[in-house]
């Protein structure tokens, strides 16, 4: 059995509860607009997800671990 690797969590108590099943690329692009959160904030929302369910769906053969310096 292989483990991924992930970064560690980067969501931070009491900021915007960022759900990546429940967005489009239309809810994103008008959260940015708006200004509500940055590229690092969907990210690391979706490597949270990530790390969450990778155990039980065993998806992912490869994550790029710099995915948050480019979000940034």
């Amino acid at each position: 059995m292989r483990h991924l690797r992930l970064p560690r969590s980067v969501t931070q108590p009491g900021t915007l509860a960022i759900n990546p099943a429940d967005m489009t690329a239309a809810t994103v692009a008008a959260g940015y607009g708006r200004g509500d959160y940055r590229p690092s904030d969907v990210v690391g929302a979706c490597l949270d997800r990530i790390r969450r369910f990778e155990p039980l769906l065993n998806a992912f053969i490869v994550v790029n671990h710099h995915m948050l310096e480019d979000a940034a």
